[in-house]
């Protein structure tokens, strides 16, 4: 009797590591403005990850966080004939980081992905300027090593009861850091603060070795209008994206794209030109799909299974979906009311995912800076959260899911005397299922049968198969079937079959 061994290749899930970095960096002033007459109306931030890497028991993460800004300068008197907006400014900094997180089990060579989000960001203020943020960081560290089960018995009529596992295969096959220039137009426009933008992927087709993606691009700003006002202006732009591929897809394509700089300035008298700094990857999505031998047996012989287990991450089809968020502010007490709006910086932080039959959930909040003038003209600012969730389709064995969110546009409006927050989020979701199974490598000697071959009769039991009354009896499942030739793999409760077998 000879045992035959075969290798299946499948994800398995080394560790799935949360940790919080506090990241801080100097806020240099534009030139001519002092620190000590700089009020903070509004500080947003968001965060890239640049690297991520498996090490001994760790995975490193390297990343940058960029701070907006949005100021007063308290020392300004307009003079006459000046404009009250140059009291406003805005600037955006940026700090590097590096996080070493505890990931047991991790090893170099091994597969890492990070996720991250700013949870909180704060300014201090004194001789000078500073941010402290708090970013989130979730990781999942992965190993393809191959798996060596039993596949067969050379000699042996060997009985198997064979599992299947369906999963998602994401493979990285294209990325690029590239320049968009798109001109825009933008009446009564004199003067560009501060910009943001995020782009949002509509569509994306690959040929062997190029993919083409059609997206948007949303962009926020901050600007002076004609009447010496500072408002918010916001627009979309049709981009095309065009990335290299490393090799030509083999299943179906998706592209990420993430902005790493903004920036909008007045070309021609309304007309705005854009220019955005993004990198983009390009992923080959295809479905796999495995066999384990979850148990087995030989009819007839004293043998006895011997089984390892592996933690297996299955992955279901990566999901995109819109959410949009329409809420009424409460001002905080004391706060006069608003007469005319002015910005709203917003970042979202999904703080949970799940799935419960084929719906998969995300939850989360939007940290939200409002600024807005009273009846005054005189500027105020507060902070509000506001929650968001949203559903999608899922395959029904996903069981958890991993999500984040960005705020594609967000603006304020005024109705009724108050402030209502409305904004358009891209969620992005990863379904998957963590399950640590069982499979049989090998057989063992173990204690034989005893009893006098006789005729059973068997009932089934609640979710019993042939496999499990042939190895209860010893007995192959053609042996079984030959006496029962209308039983099925997957017997009813209480069927009845009969055999010969050892009774004992």
């Amino acid at each position: 009797m000879e045992f035959v061994f075969g290798d299946v290749n499948m994800e398995s899930l080394v560790c799935m590591p949360v940790a919080q970095a506090e990241v801080e960096g100097e806020l240099p002033l534009p030139e001519g403005r002092r620190a000590a007459d700089t009020e903070v109306l509004s500080a947003n931030g968001t965060v890239t990850v640049n690297r991520c890497a498996a090490a001994e028991n760790a995975v490193v993460i390297e990343g940058r966080v960029r701070a907006e800004l949005v100021c007063r300068d308290a020392s300004f008197v307009p003079e006459e004939g000046e404009n009250a907006a140059n009291a406003v400014f805005a600037f955006n900094s940026s700090a590097a980081f590096r996080y070493v997180m505890e990931a047991p089990g991790a090893k170099e060579g091994m597969t890492a992905n990070a996720q991250a989000a700013v949870v909180e960001l704060s300014v201090a203020q004194g001789g000078r300027l500073a941010f402290s943020s708090t970013v989130e960081l979730a990781a999942v560290v992965t190993c393809e090593k191959p798996v060596r089960t039993l596949s067969g018995v050379r000699g042996a009529q060997a009985e198997f009861r064979n599992e299947t596992y369906a999963s998602q295969c994401e493979t990285l096959i294209g990325c690029e850091e590239t320049k968009l220039r798109e001109e825009a137009a933008a009446r009564g426009v004199c003067r560009v603060l501060n910009a943001c933008g995020e782009i949002s992927v509509r569509s994306i087709r690959a040929g062997s070795d190029t993919a083409l993606a059609d997206a948007t691009a949303y962009v926020t700003a901050l600007v002076e209008n004609e009447s010496g006002s500072v408002e918010t202006f916001a627009t979309q732009i049709p981009v095309n994206l065009e990335v290299a591929l490393d090799e030509k897809p083999l299943g179906d394509v998706a592209a990420e794209v993430t902005v790493l700089a903004t920036e909008l300035y007045v070309l021609d008298p309304g007309t705005l030109c854009l220019e955005l700094s993004v990198r983009a990857k390009v992923f080959d999505t295809c479905p796999r799909e495995a066999q384990l031998p979850a148990d087995a047996y030989v009819p007839g012989e004293a043998l006895t299974g011997t089984y390892e287990e592996i933690a297996l991450l299955l992955r279901g089809a990566p999901v995109k979906t819109r959410c949009q968020v329409d809420e009424k502010l409460a001002l905080p007490e004391g706060m006069p009311q608003p007469a005319r709006v002015v910005w709203a910086a917003a970042r979202a932080l999904a703080t949970n995912a799940y799935c419960e039959c084929t719906t998969l959930t995300a939850e989360g909040i939007i940290t939200v800076r409002a600024v807005y003038e009273n009846a005054d003209c005189a500027l105020h600012a507060f902070t509000a959260q506001v929650p968001f969730s949203c559903e999608a389709p899922c395959a029904a064995w996903c069981c958890d899911a991993r999500a984040c969110a960005k705020v594609l546009c967000a603006g304020l409006t005024i109705s009724g005397g108050s402030l209502v927050f409305s904004a358009a989020l891209e969620v992005a979701l990863q379904p998957f299922c963590a399950k640590t199974v069982r499979f049989v490598t090998g057989f063992e000697p173990c204690e034989s049968k005893k009893g006098h071959r006789a005729l059973i009769l068997c009932y089934a039991g609640a979710e019993e198969t042939l496999f499990d009354v042939g190895q209860r009896f010893g007995l192959s499942r053609a042996s079984i079937l030959a006496s029962n030739p209308n039983a099925r793999e997957q017997l009813a409760e209480g069927e009845r079959l009969v055999f010969i077998a050892k009774a004992e």
